[in-house]
């Protein structure tokens, strides 16, 4: 009897954990990435506008005016991008990340001595660069929550598939070794 309670919350659990993957899945499918963004942007923002501001208090006490200048560079930077990425985030992550996937793959390339093979490897940044800064952020993620979405919700149906065929094969061995011990008393 102990058993069989113990296999219903098994399988009670499981097939929430299932449910609860798929409604995952449909909200990834179906939300919106700009109001994700939003609060994403505000974070960053924040984040470096405080980083800023203490990076520039601490240059006060840098022993060499050259790391004096280059911490408050780069404080002044910092608080710069975290004023854009409060106001216009989706702008200002878009051009710079896809900057970034843009130059350090010509970086590299030009530094190795394989230049095609190196090609080979950063094509997927380059092409992700290239659609960051020509379409924006929101179409990027968007395929990106689709995709996401689509996988957790197969998962989690293979999940419950796999679990279902599972709990009754070993509902139905129990059942079998009950058998064959019924039949062993008699």
């Amino acid at each position: 009897m102990e058993t069989t309670n113990r296999n219903n919350v098994i399988l009670f659990w499981n097939i929430l954990i299932s449910i609860i993957g798929i409604i995952l899945g449909i909200i990834f499918i179906f939300a919106d990435p700009e109001d994700i963004l939003k609060i994403a942007g505000i974070i960053l923002g924040i984040y470096l506008i405080f980083n800023g501001v203490l990076i520039f208090l601490s240059s006060t006490i840098q022993t060499t005016l050259m790391e004096k200048y280059n911490n408050m560079i780069i404080s002044i930077i910092l608080f710069i991008l975290g004023i854009l990425l409060l106001f216009v985030h989706h702008y200002v992550f878009s051009i710079v990340a896809g900057i970034f996937l843009i130059i350090i793959p010509i970086y590299r390339i030009i530094a190795n001595h394989q230049h095609f093979e190196t090609f080979k490897k950063e094509i997927v940044h380059l092409v992700l660069g290239a659609i960051l800064i020509f379409c924006g952020i929101n179409t990027l993620t968007k395929i990106i929550f689709y995709i996401l979405g689509g996988l957790v919700i197969l998962l989690s149906i293979v999940y419950l598939i796999f679990f279902l065929i599972n709990y009754f094969k070993a509902k139905h061995l129990i059942k079998k070794k009950e058998q064959e011990n019924s039949v062993i008393d008699v």
